[in-house]
């Protein structure tokens, strides 16, 4: 198996995918606060940055908006949408990602071989991508954080970004968990290898119960300490707005699948 074309089909797709928090009820509104702490990363200081952020969800699309880039997915289309709203474009991922993997692979003039062994290596490259390990534990502390009880946890993760949180969740938001799952397997499931590969951190983040409301991280990437924070401020019910889950008109579709 060639590596160099699979990586090129199956990197930009994970980035993608890590990048949704998704939060789950039909119809619903939510607002959180993000904060970014100043930081230098390979000579170059980064400002510290504070924006507040939407995410729509309905039963079968979700969009969540983070400052200059957006992700939508569509269940009912079977894709992932990423909007980059500084360059004005969008890329369209489908989430059957092992069939469209195969057919861009054979488009590309795969041999036979090569398509024979791509389960394997999807699997193989992933692990690599995704090599973490992830430990959460229940401090049993609890607060009231926004008008929601909340009970603390801590997570810590070990790999290409090592970071340790305090997670505050709570079970009195009123958001559809079985819903979020739907979201969570459509994301996941779909991509040989990677369900495997998180089937241990999606164990220990079900220790978190209910949703998170607040998560304050101090992480290190290439070297960079960076301290972030991200906050639910609000969760509404209300329609979602007309073509909210579509590209915007005037955005240049990326090459893709």
């Amino acid at each position: 198996m060639k590596s160099g074309k699979l990586k090129r089909i199956c990197f930009p797709a994970v980035a993608a995918g890590i990048i949704i928090p998704v939060l789950a009820s039909a119809d619903m509104r939510l607002t959180q606060k993000h904060h970014q702490d100043a930081f230098t990363m390979m000579g170059k200081t980064q400002p510290a940055k504070d924006y507040t952020g939407t995410m729509w969800i309905t039963s079968d699309k979700a969009r969540n908006d983070m400052d200059e880039k957006s992700t939508i997915v569509r269940l009912d289309r079977n894709v992932m949408i990423v909007l980059d709203h500084v360059k004005k474009t969008w890329m369209e991922i489908p989430l059957n990602f092992a069939e469209a993997a195969k057919k861009q692979m054979e488009k590309e003039g795969a041999s036979e071989e090569e398509l024979a062994q791509l389960p394997e290596a999807m699997r193989n490259l992933m692990k690599g991508a995704m090599g973490m390990k992830i430990t959460v534990t229940e401090t049993g502390e609890t607060k009231t954080i926004n008008g929601w009880k909340c009970r603390k946890y801590i997570q810590k993760i070990e790999g290409m970004v090592s970071s340790d949180s305090e997670v505050w969740a709570s079970q009195d938001v009123k958001l559809d968990e079985k819903l979020l799952a739907k979201f969570n397997a459509a994301m996941m499931a779909t991509m040989p290898g990677l369900k495997e590969s998180l089937g241990d951190l999606q164990k220990q983040m079900e220790k978190i119960r209910g949703v998170t409301v607040l998560t304050t991280t101090a992480s290190t990437v290439m070297n960079a300490n960076m301290k972030s924070s991200v906050e639910l401020l609000e969760v509404k019910e209300g329609s979602a707005p007309a073509g909210i889950f579509e590209a915007p008109a005037g955005y240049k579709k990326q090459k893709g699948f």
